[in-house]
């Protein structure tokens, strides 16, 4: 053996369950975590309503069948993030399932190419809504005025993309949204990532899905004749 192939598992790769609690997924720094793929369901498998204050930071969650991280029936309080990679997944990226799994934190990852939303809630209303960001293009590696509107004293992480579907590539800064629900920052733009989304961070620790991005090219287009 080189010790390169997948070597997944029938089902999930790593499932929290039945009020698990307090464990830690991955390591406290870049390169330490766990390569988390080629499973036939999801890479991290969260479930249960006392399943609580669980971390998941520093993997590579990349190439299975179905999600990347399942969080449902009731977790609340954990944390996804930060500097996971969760990538190239059969479904969504991360998937938060059921009306009562809240206060769940997706944060400063790097999330994209899955098969579906990069975060998505199912089986629910949507508990907080997306920011909208009124800049949504970022040219090569200029500094960048951003603004836009989210929930109160919401935080917003802003991430850059190198297409218009929306997710999180590469994450660029954090703010914090006015009680009216307006916010500023500036990042530094990423070449060949120019497309910004953004999620935003509810009081009670529930991340939103992505801001869906521009559907406008940065190129203006004249139809003829005038």
């Amino acid at each position: 053996a080189i010790g390169i192939g997948l070597l997944g598992n029938g089902w999930d790769g790593v499932v929290i369950i039945q009020g698990a609690s307090q464990n830690h997924i991955g390591g406290n720094t870049p390169g330490v975590g766990n390569f988390i793929s080629g499973n036939n369901g999801s890479g991290v498998w969260l479930e249960g309503t006392r399943t609580t204050g669980n971390e998941v930071t520093n993997n590579d969650i990349i190439s299975n069948a179905d999600y990347g991280i399942y969080l449902g029936d009731g977790v609340t309080n954990n944390t996804i993030g930060v500097s996971n990679t969760i990538a190239y997944n059969g479904s969504a990226g991360v998937v938060v399932d059921g009306m009562t799994t809240r206060g769940n934190t997706v944060t400063r990852n790097s999330i994209h190419s899955n098969g579906d939303l990069p975060i998505k809630f199912i089986n629910t209303p949507i508990p907080i809504s997306a920011p909208v960001l009124t800049t949504t293009l970022c040219s090569g590696t200029a500094l960048l005025p951003v603004t836009g509107s989210a929930c109160p004293n919401c935080v917003i992480e802003l991430y850059a993309n190198p297409d218009e579907p929306p997710g999180g590539a590469v994450f660029l800064a954090e703010t914090t949204a006015s009680a009216s629900g307006d916010f500023s920052t500036t990042v530094t733009c990423v070449l060949a990532y120019p497309y910004l989304s953004a999620t935003a961070t509810g009081l009670d620790g529930t991340t939103s899905e992505f801001y869906p991005g521009s559907t406008v090219s940065s190129r203006t287009m004249i139809f003829l004749p005038l």
